[in-house]
């Protein structure tokens, strides 16, 4: 799956992983209140991030990466590319072999399901 992400020119890296990772909060019908509950963020911090006014760590990237099912390479902007082909899901939050979603994301699980 490919999202269409014109980057204006000169964008700089914190303000483009925030202008993806709402594109995707925007795809699943995720709000900040929702994200920041799941990954244990006040709403305020993650505004600031999503508008590029406070940097992103890395455990921060791969937590984004792995509540909407795409990769760092996304959200830094090295591939347009939100899934991959051959791309596999990572297993760091949910249990495959059962099928059950563990762990603080679960709830999100839950909710992104009920708006898919």
């Amino acid at each position: 799956m490919t999202m269409q992400s014109p980057e204006p020119a000169g964008i700089d890296g914190d303000a483009l992983v925030g202008r993806r990772v709402h594109m995707l909060m925007w795809d699943q019908k995720v709000t900040q209140v929702q994200l920041g509950g799941r990954i244990g963020m006040d709403q305020s911090s993650l505004g600031k991030r999503l508008r590029g006014e406070r940097g992103w760590t890395v455990d921060q990237l791969l937590t984004m990466a792995r509540v909407f099912n795409t990769t760092v390479s996304y959200l830094v902007g090295e591939t347009d590319e939100v899934r991959p082909e051959g791309f596999e899901p990572p297993t760091f939050c949910s249990v495959v072999e059962a099928d059950v979603i563990v762990g603080p994301w679960a709830a999100l699980h839950d909710d992104l399901a009920v708006n898919a």
